[in-house]
């Protein structure tokens, strides 16, 4: 810490942050202010993204300090911690969904089950919600239905997970399904009452390999 006390780094453009390792400098200058300010937006969607990732603020000031911006911008995800679930913002009606995504638009059916993210690591298998609250134990047919269904060893599985009625075999509003959500006795008997199907959209790291895009290659935040 000591060598780099007072130690500045002048830059002409925001772009030539992701050259240098900035945790070796104590300020950062540039010539123009609309360049330190996109510089400044840059390193906070680099900084939020990681955030986003381990959902540890201890981790996220530790890396901050001692790597450089190449070994933060990937996040840091790792099977056993819930990352922050991607979420659109609502739209009034078909027009304002227009309006905010343009057209032409894609269409999908929107499930009325629970978000629910899966994680592997060895034999521990752990489940979250979008709040990153652990219903492992609420969900043990979940958990018995992944670790026979998937062939990885360490993973994490975004999904969307709905109720059935065991009688008719038809879907159960999400009212329903909350229950289970929020059980922590007679889980068995309830998994019998309000069984559940398994909608898995999207594959968030695979073989301990993340499927993510970094920031960089999507332009920053």
């Amino acid at each position: 810490m000591e060598e780099r006390k007072g130690k500045t780094i002048k830059l002409k453009s925001a772009e030539e942050i992701r050259k240098h390792n900035l945790s070796d400098y104590a300020f950062v200058e540039f010539e123009d202010e609309k360049e330190a300010r996109n510089a400044y937006n840059i390193l906070v969607g680099y900084v939020q993204n990681l955030i986003d990732m381990t959902n540890d603020l201890g981790e996220v000031a530790k890396k901050v300090k001692e790597k450089g911006l190449e070994e933060i911008e990937e996040g840091s995800i790792e099977a056993g911690k819930p990352i922050s679930v991607m979420l659109f913002q609502k739209a009034k009606g078909i027009a304002d969904a227009f309006e905010t995504v343009g057209k032409p638009a894609a269409f999908e059916y929107k499930y009325d089950g629970f978000r629910l993210q899966i994680h592997r690591k060895g034999e521990k298998i752990s489940l979250y919600t979008r709040r990153l609250e652990e219903v492992t134990n609420q969900f043990p047919d979940v958990v018995k239905a992944v670790r026979e269904g998937v062939i990885s060893k360490e993973y994490i599985l975004d999904s969307e997970v709905i109720g059935i009625d065991p009688k008719t075999g038809k879907w159960l509003p999400f009212q329903n399904i909350s229950q289970r959500i929020k059980r922590k006795y007679d889980i068995e008997e309830v998994c019998k009452k309000i069984p559940v199907m398994i909608h898995v959209f999207d594959a968030i790291m695979v073989d301990a390999k993340t499927c993510l895009m970094s920031l960089s290659k999507r332009g920053g935040r």
